[in-house]
């Protein structure tokens, strides 16, 4: 099934907005480690010359899962909106930990130079990843809104935030 998903998305040049939000996308809930269709369509994503929005709020991405969607927006100049809202950015498959898919999506970010809008809210995000986005605010120029609405930031990660924002001129918007 996931293949032939990314059959359509790959013969839909004009795809403009993928949003898939709710949708389990990695697995049922005992094996929430199922990367195939998440890999194809990272895949898919890279490829569509039209993409400007991807939404994948809700769809039990984990750090690995982030790992996988990273590699497609590192090869896409067209997506402006990106939104991965209500996922555990921070913890694995084996539920620990893990810090792999914010470096990804980091350096991600680093290349991309046509996200405008990133929507990371509900991620279950602490200070180490905030500190590692706000090392991205220093040298990304693009971004003009943020979103880290409910997400545990605490005050040595919102002094984070601030010296970053000093340096981020485009940056318009964060929530």
């Amino acid at each position: 099934m996931a293949s032939g998903a990314t059959t359509v998305i790959h013969s839909f040049d004009a795809l403009k907005v993928l949003d898939v939000s709710g949708n389990d996308i990695t697995g049922p809930d005992d094996r929430r480690n199922l990367f195939g269709g998440l890999e194809l369509l990272a895949n898919a994503v890279a490829k569509c010359p039209k993409l400007t929005r991807v939404m994948l709020n809700h769809v039990h991405l984990r750090s690995d899962g982030f790992v996988l969607l990273a590699l497609g927006l590192q090869h896409t100049t067209s997506i402006h909106h990106l939104e991965v809202g209500g996922n555990a950015m921070q913890t694995n498959v084996s539920n620990q930990v893990c810090y792999n898919g914010v470096d990804s999506l980091c350096e991600a970010l680093r290349g991309n130079h046509s996200i405008r809008f990133l929507g990371l809210f509900q991620n279950d995000m602490d200070y180490t990843c905030v500190s590692k986005l706000s090392a991205i605010l220093l040298v990304n120029d693009t971004l003009e809104h943020i979103d880290l609405s409910q997400n545990p930031l605490g005050s040595a990660a919102l002094c984070c935030l601030a010296t970053a924002l000093r340096a981020n001129v485009p940056l318009h918007t964060l929530k």
